[in-house]
């Protein structure tokens, strides 16, 4: 196993610094089911991150669409928008899947059963805690 060590100055860096280093020295994988089937990603042996000045801003890193990298924190890739079919918060947070995907993250955490304190909070009609949506 190969570890990948960055050293950057803040986590905008370490995402650059990761996503160049990566064409190097990452490893290619087949996607072999799921909504991905047949394309190729890279991959990390073991990836470790060290950054130097932590509260830095910006936090979120800003990706120029010249690179041809989608951004994994832009606002239409989370909450939906143009450019994107579905919401990343939609895919997380609900079970409904698409033809061809084999899960969603959103339909492992919806089948997780209601129990205990969270059971009485939803019984009892805790608006404050608990939204029913």
């Amino acid at each position: 196993m190969k570890i990948h060590r960055i050293n950057a100055r803040d986590l905008p860096d370490l995402w650059f610094q990761a996503v160049h280093d990566i064409l190097d020295e990452g490893n290619r994988f087949v996607i072999d089911r799921g909504s991905y089937a047949g394309q190729t990603r890279l991959e990390y042996d073991y990836f470790c991150g060290h950054i130097q000045y932590p509260g830095t801003t910006p936090l979120i890193p800003d990706i120029p669409p010249s690179c041809g990298i989608p951004n994994p924190v832009e606002e239409a890739y989370i909450f939906g928008g143009d450019g994107y079919s579905r919401s990343y918060i939609e895919y997380l947070m609900t079970g409904h899947k698409e033809p061809g995907e084999s899960y969603t993250y959103g339909e492992r955490l919806t089948r997780v059963p209601i129990t205990g304190d969270k059971m009485r909070w939803w019984n009892e009609n805790k608006k404050d805690i608990i939204d029913s949506i």
